[in-house]
């Protein structure tokens, strides 16, 4: 059985053309025949009824031929060349909204190459995986542009897109991604946009919560609270908080000093438990942080049976005064953001004010829209733990499921980098997908991920994604020339002539093999179009698809209206 070929590869042409050439040439024999044939009949010459018979009478001169004929075949001949002209400019002219790249598009990969991410096989993996059927297929991610399918990605495939700004994510990508789902939906942004344009949908399947400390959307009051306390039960989740804050200050490149950065943390941590176990809030956390002499979370963490972390911070006050200035400094840093006084009634119980319960959102058909953004008084801080918090009461309410959501949550990791900062978030990605959990973060660069997880950490996210896109933006030479090697080569033909006074002019063909897309290629990706690697599939180039173009486009553009009239989703 013969091995079918990937896309762009090409049979081996012959070094012999004179069989084509010959071929070609009694075409147009066969054609100038027949013109001259049609001339006759129109002009009145009555050739009979076969052409080639009476060219070998119009030789022989039992046949005539006139002007008029001469004249008809002409008028042929200009209509032909009219016709075949036309055809050939409608053919090869490109086709309304087509890109300079989409020639290369069945180079990279054929229809059959990706028919498992079409929405007719993601329906039928929805329900091989038991999916709510209010949750859709799957989750879209655009057209191919070979062959125009639309398709998209499992319910249990988490995504990693690389995209630069203004390159239509939020209109092309998180928009639709949201709006595919009847299931809950966790979307982090640091612009109103995402939130003007779905809030309205969405909000008819459920309820949905604005998270604003930072007032991006022009909230004035809270209608809700929630505490990072709440998440902290046990050391573990103290311990996991604190490495949240403390992400929020600092970059994973940066040099932390090997012996007050760790105390800082573990001074944080200790602290948060002694909040959470003596029903405190953040303020009060942020006092004690303040004033190291002050006793109270030590009797709060021994009363609840927490003497390890009681010992711990007995230990640093009893240090040095410059140790423990140190010690308290670095972990005043971790907690700065609680200075802000906006965030203050998000964290704390009020008049009018309900608390955000996770493990009831995760059952729920609701939207939380988590909006932050990094510089002074950011609210990043608050807007990882909470989304750790809602994740983590999902992979528990998946263990309840037998081992996956029946209705998945989707989480749009929007501007992950700058303000959703989470150390873990590499080592999780291919576990949550399995859970249900379906992980969709975006970046600006691969530089931007490395700064905020490291090189290794920013590799294994990449490697862990089911599919990776790469849009408009890319001007990281190093990461485009990475993607040019994974998009592959294809095989073009070229000809040449070489002339010899023996035998003549001859022509042969070669194929030379050369990449699909060059680095100037991926860097330059225009506008609507990227570039998928899914698991197990060839790279994909894909037509994006504004919201404009989906059903609920009437639905999304009142919902701009009402929301946020002049909002960047347009």
């Amino acid at each position: 059985m013969q091995r079918e070929r990937r896309a762009g590869r090409l049979n081996e042409p012959s070094s012999d053309l004179g069989l084509y050439m010959l071929c070609g040439l009694g075409g147009v024999i066969l054609l100038a025949v027949l013109v001259g044939w049609t001339s006759a009949v129109i002009a009145g010459l009555s050739p009979g009824g076969n052409p080639l018979g009476w060219v070998i009478d119009l030789a022989t001169g039992e046949a005539t031929w006139s002007v008029t004929a001469t004249l008809v075949a002409l008028v042929i001949v200009v209509c032909v060349v009219c016709l075949v002209t036309a055809a050939g400019r409608a053919v090869l002219a490109p086709k309304a909204g087509a890109s300079r790249v989409d020639h290369l598009a069945a180079s990279m990969s054929k229809p059959s190459d990706f028919q498992s991410l079409t929405m007719a096989a993601l329906r039928g993996d929805a329900g091989r995986l038991r999916v709510a059927a209010e949750c859709g297929a799957g989750v879209p991610v655009g057209k191919a542009v070979n062959g125009g399918t639309a398709l998209g990605t499992s319910w249990e495939w988490t995504q990693l897109w690389i995209m630069g700004p203004r390159a239509g994510k939020t209109s092309s990508l998180c928009i639709p991604q949201v709006l595919a789902t009847g299931g809950p939906v966790l979307a982090t942004s640091n612009k109103r946009d995402l939130l003007d344009a779905t809030r309205g949908p969405r909000s008819q399947s459920g309820l949905v919560r604005v998270h604003d400390p930072q007032s991006l959307a022009g909230t004035t009051e809270p209608s809700w609270w929630w505490s990072p306390l709440s998440y902290v039960t046990d050391v573990t989740r103290a311990d996991q908080v604190a490495s949240l804050f403390t992400a929020a200050v600092r970059d994973a490149d940066a040099k932390p000093d090997a012996y007050f950065d760790p105390a800082g943390r573990t001074l944080v941590s200790a602290l948060l438990l002694a909040g959470a176990k003596g029903n405190k809030t953040m303020a009060d956390v942020f006092n004690w942080v303040r004033t190291p002499d002050e006793r109270e979370p030590e009797d709060l963490l021994l009363e609840a049976g927490e003497e390890s972390s009681a010992l711990d911070i007995e230990s640093f006050r009893s240090k040095t005064a410059k140790q423990r200035d140190g010690i308290y400094g670095t972990a005043e840093t971790m907690l700065s953001w609680l200075r802000n006084p906006r965030v203050q009634a998000w964290i704390t119980p009020g008049e009018g004010r309900v608390e955000f319960k996770p493990e009831e959102f995760v059952r729920s058909k609701d939207t939380l829209y988590l909006l932050s953004k990094e510089g002074p008084g950011s609210a990043r801080a608050l807007t990882a733990t909470l989304t750790v918090a809602v994740t983590q009461a999902a992979e528990e309410l998946s263990i309840e499921q037998g081992g996956r959501l029946r209705r998945p949550l989707l989480c749009m990791l929007d501007e992950v980098a700058n303000i959703c900062r989470w150390p873990e978030l590499p080592d999780l990605y291919s576990h949550y997908g399995s859970r249900g959990i379906i992980l969709a973060s975006y970046l600006q660069s691969w530089s931007q991920g490395v700064r905020v997880f490291g090189r290794p950490g920013m590799k294994q996210l990449w490697d862990a994604a089911n599919l990776r896109g790469v849009g408009m933006g890319i001007a990281d030479d190093e990461f485009a020339g990475t993607i040019s090697r994974l998009v592959g080569d294809h095989d073009k033909r070229t000809r040449s002539t070489s002339q010899s006074m023996r035998s003549g002019s001859s022509t042969s063909q070669q194929l030379r093999r050369e990449k699909i897309l060059d680095v100037d290629d991926v860097s330059s990706l225009p506008q609507g179009r990227a570039v998928a690697f899914a698991s197990g599939v060839p790279a994909v180039l894909l037509a994006l698809q504004h919201w404009s173009t989906l059903p609920q486009a009437d639905l999304i553009s009142a919902s701009i209206k009402h929301y946020g009239e002049g909002s960047e989703a347009a």
